[in-house]
């Protein structure tokens, strides 16, 4: 890993502790990994949502891929007293994924 790499995974690291909730990521096949953090944007204007020019609000959920290497639709995050159900990946930039959710 690169000094890079490391600092901004130290850096990401803080910075969800300090936006996010620690949550519970289950991915329905009898694995869920406790103590994940995520940060949950609500009303996020996204562009070109299910292959349209039109902008569409959407909630937003940003995972370390340190974390959740893979979400996959229909995966949950469990934050709080809130689940949430992931509809697709939106993002990937090698450190944060964000996923669009149902």
């Amino acid at each position: 890993m690169s000094r890079f790499d490391q600092a901004m995974a130290a850096a990401d690291a803080n910075l969800f502790e300090v936006f996010g909730d620690e949550a519970t990521y289950d991915d329905l096949s009898g694995t869920t990994i406790p103590g994940v953090w995520v940060v949950i944007d609500k009303n996020v204007e996204i562009m070109s949502a299910y292959d349209t020019q039109m902008p569409t609000r959407r909630n937003v959920a940003s995972l370390r891929k340190s974390e959740v290497p893979d979400p996959k639709r229909g995966h949950k995050i469990i934050a709080g007293t809130e689940t949430h159900i992931v509809d697709r990946l939106n993002s990937d930039d090698g450190h944060v994924l964000t996923v669009l959710l149902q």
